[in-house]
C-alpha cells in the first residue's frame, strides 16, 4: 500500500473486512506515524514496535511478513493510545526546544566572538 491518502482507503476497506483485525507494524519515524494517525483516527488499535527491538537481520523485502508471522505466536501488548492533539504538542515542544538550543548556541557563539 502506498503511504498517502489513497493507501490509506485501500487499507481502510481492507481492514473493514475484518471483526478485529491485529495491526502490528514497526516504528520508522515520519512513515509509520502517518499510519498511525490515520489508525487513531479510525479508532483502530494497534502495536507499533521499536524498529531495534523487532530484529537485528533486517531486510525490507521480507519485515512485513515476519511481523505477521510472529504476532500470530506472540501475545504484544497493544501500543498506548494517545490522542492526535498530544502528538502534535509534543511535536511543538520539540521544535521550541530545537529552536532554544540554537539561540543559546548563537549567544554563546557572540559571548565568545565579541567579549
Amino acid at each position: 500500500m502506498e503511504n498517502n491518502c489513497f493507501g490509506f482507503q485501500e487499507l481502510l476497506q481492507n481492514l473493514r473486512d475484518y471483526t478485529a483485525p491485529q495491526i502490528v507494524f514497526e516504528a520508522t519515524g515520519v512513515y509509520s506515524q502517518r499510519l498511525q494517525r490515520f489508525l487513531d483516527d479510525h479508532q483502530y488499535r494497534y502495536t507499533c514496535l521499536n524498529s531495534l527491538a523487532v530484529r537485528s537481520n533486517k531486510t525490507d523485502q521480507n519485515d512485513a511478513l515476519h511481523l505477521a508471522q510472529t504476532q500470530l505466536v506472540i501475545n504484544r501488548q497493544l501500543s498506548y493510545y494517545q490522542r492526535p492533539i498530544y502528538h502534535d504538542l509534543m511535536a511543538y515542544s520539540r521544535f521550541y526546544e530545537e529552536l532554544n538550543d540554537d539561540l543559546i548556541r548563537e549567544k554563546n557563539f557572540y559571548t565568545a566572538v565579541y567579549n
